[in-house]
């Protein structure tokens, strides 16, 4: 059987179209208000700014040698399969129908019923923004999978502010008894709109919450129920991209040095740069079901965009909503896990220069849309990842600070770690996450599990600014590194029972931007190939490490042949084009 090359997606990160320090960066100017809800509000402290360098605490290079190695921790394909990249298996020939992993998909709408009266949770304006109609109904998604050894996860996504800890144990007991599945193995992760309803008893004050709250319980029973019987086989891909321009850090730099906790826009006059540079990855993990449409588990990292004004008393699932709905136009099935976001908010000026008709010029909808476009362009180039048993970790974890029980999960699947987070963490914790995981790729879930009381996990810059976004008096300076060993831990035990051994982890990047500078050497081209799409593959050498690039022209690639060392300078958005 003839077998085809992987196609890995391979470039340079590029961080100076957005996010830099000089006075040329111009972010939107914010037009709603962003706060938390009531009960995080009150835990924020409100001490004057502190003064900080004008410079952001990290260079370009440093920042980007970071997101390097956040990136490398997932998505390179090569060294974990012995005899190197040559002898991975083969997309081409992937026969889904012969797995013996199982996956399944199914969503209910959870839209509360128009006779209820209920607050909408995330502008600190609970007591008063009753909800009055729907802008995009709200829904709860849910994969279930199960290894050969009879091992099942079922992964929540859910249209919800956050997941309080008493839907989710209602949740579990009612799914336990349905099915057998023990509690832990049932994973929440909400999207953190601000415009779904408390899912708890008599939330803020309205009794319809707890109708509303058992009715949800009910349909996510159902829905898991619907989910374990859609099983199908199914093998298992992962995909990534860079999303320029959709999210921003809250922290600001003004002109006189003074470094606030505040999403202070570009059009005041003493703006001079935002303090830190987001955490724009995107990743993917794929389930190729035999029978069945695709499964896809989506991670990115932004709170919600909000709603043009005059609709913010309406539901709404916001961006992550029209992402989902976006996708399921190209026949994917969804479960979008919110990443470490505390400190990032969506932005859309950069978004709608590129994207100009009227479908993509509501805000929350060009964030959703952009969010489908690039997941799908990722989707194209997706690699075959390995399955395995399947291992899950819980434990309630306590810290000195306070009182709360903190239950962290993290569970295993082959090349792929997931990481469930009950709160707000700032984007920092992501990052070294996804950086220290054994696994090739690692999926953030926040506002998860049981968060309905912990809310920001702040960073070293959220105590340097006496922030208004993340400075609490549930942490101290020094919480977020306990949380990231634990984390660590648990992922490195599920790796273990997983059934992997340790794994090399050269070299890959996407491009997503339309030009830019490269800056890094790449050496030793060798092995042309010709792939699919009229792209060219070339095995190369950056910084001692493997990696590949693919070129869009054989004329270039044969060229580059020629070469000892060469330097990317141009692309288009997913290909190398032009090279230094």
């Amino acid at each position: 059987m003839k077998r085809t090359m992987i196609l890995l997606l391979t470039a340079v990160m590029v961080f100076s179209a957005f996010a830099g320090c000089g006075k040329t960066e111009k972010p939107p100017v914010t037009t709603q208000a962003t706060t938390e809800a009531t009960t995080e509000a009150t835990t924020e402290a409100t001490t004057a700014p502190t003064t900080a360098p004008t410079e952001p605490t990290m260079s370009d290079e440093e920042y980007a040698a970071l997101m390097q190695e956040a990136m490398n921790g997932g998505m390179s394909q090569g060294g974990q399969y012995e005899g190197g990249m040559d002898d991975l298996p083969q997309t081409d020939e992937a026969d889904p129908s012969k797995s013996k992993f199982l996956v399944g998909y199914a969503k209910v709408d959870i839209t509360p019923s128009a006779s209820l009266k209920l607050p909408l949770i995330g502008n600190n304006d609970e007591k008063t923004r009753v909800a009055t109609g729907i802008l995009s109904r709200l829904y709860a998604t849910c994969t279930a999978m199960t290894d050969e050894k009879g091992n099942t996860v079922i992964l929540f996504g859910m249209d919800a502010h956050g997941i309080p800890q008493s839907f989710l144990e209602a949740v579990r007991s009612a799914i336990t008894k349905a099915t057998g599945i023990q509690g832990k193995y049932i994973q929440m992760s909400g999207s953190h709109t601000h415009q779904a309803p408390p899912i708890t008893q008599n939330g803020y004050g309205y009794s319809d919450s707890t109708k509303h709250m058992n009715d949800v319980v009910k349909k996510c029973a159902e829905v898991a129920q619907k989910a374990l019987a859609d099983r199908k086989p199914a093998l298992m891909y992962t995909a990534f991209t860079q999303v320029e321009g959709i999210n921003f850090c809250r922290y600001t730099i003004l002109e006189d040095g003074t470094f606030i906790g505040s999403q202070k826009g570009s059009g005041t006059a003493d703006y001079y740069s935002t303090a830190e540079r987001p955490d724009n990855l995107l990743q993917i993990v794929k389930f190729d079901r035999s029978g069945g449409k695709d499964v896809l588990v989506v991670n990115w990292q932004a709170h919600y965009r909000g709603n043009p004004s005059g609709q913010y008393n309406l539901y709404s699932s916001d961006y992550m909503g029209v992402m989902r709905s976006e996708l399921e136009k190209s026949n994917y099935e969804t479960v979008f896990l919110l990443g470490a976001s505390g400190n990032l908010a969506s932005r859309t000026d950069a978004v709608n220069a590129v994207y100009t008709n009227s479908a993509k010029n509501s805000s929350y909808k060009a964030v959703g849309e952009t969010l489908a476009d690039s997941a799908i362009n990722a989707l194209s180039y997706a690699s075959p990842a390995k399955l395995g048993k399947i291992h899950l970790e819980e434990k309630t974890f306590h810290i000195s600070t306070n009182s709360n029980d903190y239950k962290l999960a993290a569970f295993g699947i082959g090349d792929v770690g997931f990481c469930m987070m009950p709160y707000e963490p700032f984007q920092s914790l992501g990052m070294a996450v996804r950086k220290d995981s054994p696994y090739k790729m690692t999926l953030i879930g926040t506002c998860a599990n049981g968060n309905s009381s912990n809310f920001y996990l702040p960073d070293a810059n959220a105590y340097k600014a006496q922030s208004a976004y993340g400075v609490s008096k549930k942490y101290v300076a020094g919480d977020e590194q306990k949380f990231h060993k634990q984390y660590i831990s648990m992922l490195k035990t599920c790796f273990t029972k997983n059934g992997n051994s340790a794994v090399s982890k050269p070299d890959s990047y996407i491009i997503n931007t339309t030009t830019f500078q490269d800056g890094n050497t790449y050496t030793s081209p060798k092995n042309l190939e010709k792939v699919k799409n009229g792209l060219y593959r070339i095995d190369v050498k950056r910084n001692g490490k493997d990696a590949i690039l693919l070129v869009n022209s054989e004329s270039l690639a044969k060229q580059l042949l020629k070469k000892s060392s060469f330097k990317v300078i141009t692309d288009t958005r997913s290909v190398v084009t032009a090279i230094g």
